[in-house]
């Protein structure tokens, strides 16, 4: 194999693994800056696409004069995407947050237009004889094998253990070391070559210092967040308001608070003390999705619990709960935790039945919640349940989802935004709601709540005095026809996603 093919191959993988790996970095970037909207994939994926077509067009000019030193030209079109995505990236935490979505367009077109540029060379490199059908394939299976290491390496390793920034900045040495390595094979070297290095590498190396003081929650607050956890499963943040309570953010939207004190209810933990007053008595409870596991602390002092089995997807929420005063759970021998997809979960445990299934789950019009929100989904929760059970579960105001449980379960409300969904009626009387509530204990077998204290009476009665809402109730209220959410037309992330959310609450 002569020195051109065996270069035009490595550079072939290596700018495909380095492509793909962009583009992973940017869609996590985009979905977290922009709520998790599913349209966000769809527009990297366009713009990335655009710059790799704009790209190798603009690419194969080079290939045209036999004259040009190719692997000068691969040298100085890799210097310049070495620093490109990081030097985007400084701009996107410096500028305000209104003016992202054109930085973002121009950083992942320009991410994917420099790279290949670079695919064409390598094409024409490596294809300088006579079996030029088994060159292309050789170099073409190059970049294929690159595009698929990449999103492999980066998906799955390079994010569980570095955060997206770190990730951006290594994906930028690695191209300035092929930029080098390119450097090394050019026929005729001078002195700009060598200023051109020393520049890119002190340049990356200003950014790297400047970049890992700087805290990824810029991108969707004014204020960095006072914790953070990165991993592959995303992006979880703590901020802290004016009175110091812990605000959580997952994957770049709002997903609860560490509070369960019903007397200081800013995460409108009253929805959690209301399971308390659901069918008697409950013994087996599922919860998917841990969150800030404020629901779990309430759900743990029902006295009649024997087992809580909580299936969380990313590993990163027990760290969260290791950090602040819910660690307690931890220790607790009736909770069971277990790392994986909740829907996974139940296909995979079908002989387990329990009481109760709770989920607080996310905004509705997020990508891929879904799964968790389907007719589908519901007939395989319902399975898991026992023959008096029910499930309880965040509408996020969704019609959507209200209308998707009534024709799952014969008995469905909602409670605020939650819906409670059983085929008997699972709500107790006031009086007897009253005596659950008054029942709960916390890990020191203390009363949460004392009868002859007139704040915790008031609040359990503002908390019992809220009705249940029936869906033809509640669908007086709108004006249009509500759809039904199923595996194969999730119209609640798309139809009826977020831009209908805000067009109905503005």
């Amino acid at each position: 194999m002569n020195n051109n093919k065996l270069y035009a191959f490595i550079l072939s993988l290596l700018v495909g693994f380095i492509s793909l790996s962009s583009e992973i970095l940017w869609v996590r970037l985009v979905s977290y800056t922009f709520k998790t909207l599913p349209q966000a994939f769809s527009v990297v994926l366009i713009l990335f696409l655009l710059g790799i077509a704009l790209g190798s067009f603009y690419g194969k000019d080079y290939c045209k004069n036999e004259q040009n030193d190719l692997y000068k030209i691969s040298f100085y079109i890799l210097l310049i995407s070495s620093v490109s995505d990081i030097i985007f990236l400084y701009i996107a935490l410096t500028i305000d947050n209104s003016n992202l979505i054109p930085v973002f367009f121009l950083a992942i077109f320009f991410s994917a237009f420099l790279k290949s540029m670079i695919f064409p060379i390598a094409h024409h490199l490596g294809t300088k004889s006579i079996k030029i059908g088994r060159s292309v394939s050789f170099i073409y299976f190059g970049n294929i094998l690159g595009a698929t290491l990449g999103p492999i390496f980066t998906g799955f390793i390079f994010l569980e253990y570095l955060t997206t920034i770190n990730t951006f900045i290594l994906l930028s040495l690695i191209t300035i070391a092929i930029a080098i390595f390119s450097y090394s094979l050019i026929k005729i070297k001078n002195k700009k070559e060598i200023i051109a290095i020393v520049f890119v590498s002190l340049s990356i190396f200003f950014f790297i210092n400047i970049l890992e003081n700087k805290n990824l929650s810029l991108l969707i607050s004014q204020k960095a967040s006072v914790f953070n956890i990165e991993n592959r499963h995303g992006i979880i943040d703590v901020f802290e308001n004016e009175n110091k309570d812990k605000i959580v953010y997952g994957s770049g939207m709002y997903d609860g608070a560490i509070n369960t004190n019903l007397h200081h209810d800013i995460n409108i933990i009253k929805r959690a003390y209301k399971i308390a007053t659901f069918k008697n008595p409950l013994e087996n409870i599922l919860i998917i999705g841990l969150s800030t596991a404020s629901w779990v602390k309430v759900i743990s002092t029902i006295p009649s619990i024997k087992n809580i089995t909580v299936v969380e997807i990313n590993p990163g929420y027990i760290e969260l709960i290791k950090k602040y005063e819910l660690k307690t759970l931890l220790d607790n021998p009736k909770i069971n935790f277990i790392y994986d997809d909740g829907r996974r979960w139940l296909k995979r445990n079908p002989n387990k039945k329990f009481d109760a299934i709770i989920m607080n789950t996310t905004w509705h019009f997020r990508n891929n919640i879904s799964n968790l929100l389907s007719k589908q989904f519901l007939e395989l929760a319902k399975q898991s349940l026992v023959k008096d059970g029910f499930i309880y579960y965040n509408s996020t105001s969704s019609m959507e989802v209200f209308k998707t449980a009534t024709l799952v379960f014969d008995n469905v409300h909602r409670y605020l935004n939650f819906i409670i969904a059983s085929n008997i009626k699972v709500a107790l009387p006031k009086s007897e709601s009253i005596n659950k509530l008054l029942k709960l204990k916390d890990e020191k077998n203390q009363n949460i709540f004392d009868a002859n204290n007139k704040k915790d009476m008031d609040a359990i009665n503002k908390l019992l005095d809220i009705p249940l809402e029936t869906f033809d109730e509640a669908s007086k209220k709108e004006q249009i026809e509500t759809l039904i959410i199923e595996d194969k037309n999730p119209v609640n992330e798309y139809k009826r996603g977020y831009f209908y959310y805000l067009s109905r609450t503005n």
